[in-house]
Order: structure tokens, then sequence, then C-alpha cells
């Protein structure tokens, strides 16, 4: 039994362990590096994503006014139509009216 600061292997043992082992380290370092630069585009997507939100708020914004002005330009047309119609109604009052007289 090894002391406690000593190995249960040799010197050529751990060599050979070490050996081993690294094509196993070798392949988890190349899935951290794939998984690191796929992280790395995502972030970059998200960036975009963002962005892309960002410019769609503005654009809502805008519709919302765009809709605002075109509800003003309906309230303005309809006044415009109802005083026609009354224009045409006393227009129609009137020639009613002077027709009688006659």
């Amino acid at each position: 039994m090894p002391k406690p600061h000593e190995s249960a292997f040799s010197q050529e043992q751990l060599q050979q362990i070490i050996v081993a082992l690294e094509p196993f380290f070798a392949a988890i370092n190349e899935v951290l590096v794939e998984h690191g630069e796929k992280l790395i585009c995502l972030q970059e997507d998200m960036s975009a994503v963002k962005q892309d939100v960002s410019v769609l708020k503005a654009d809502v914004s805008d519709l919302k006014q765009d809709v605002s002005n075109l509800q003003d330009d309906v309230s303005v047309i309809k006044r415009r139509q109802e005083a026609q119609q009354s224009m045409l109604d006393i227009h129609d009052r009137l020639v009613s009216h002077t027709r009688k007289q006659r």
C-alpha cells in the first residue's frame, strides 16, 4: 500500500494514462470550441434580432401615427360631407320655397 504522498502508479504508467487520455481531452476541447463558436453566433443573432425588434417598434410607432393621421383625415372628410349635405339641404329648401312663392 503506497503512502499518502506516494503514487500507486509508476511514472511510466502515469505517462501511459496521460497518453491514453489525450484523445479524450482533445475531443472535449473540440466540442467546447465548437459550442463556443455556436454561442458567439447565437449572441450575434440575438444582437441582430434586438436591432430588428427596435426597428419594428419604430415602424409600429410610425404606423400608429399614420393611423391617427388617417383618422383625423376621415373626421375632416366626414365634417366636410356633413357641411356639404347641410348646404344641399338648404339649397333644396330654398328652391322649394322659391317654387312655392311663384
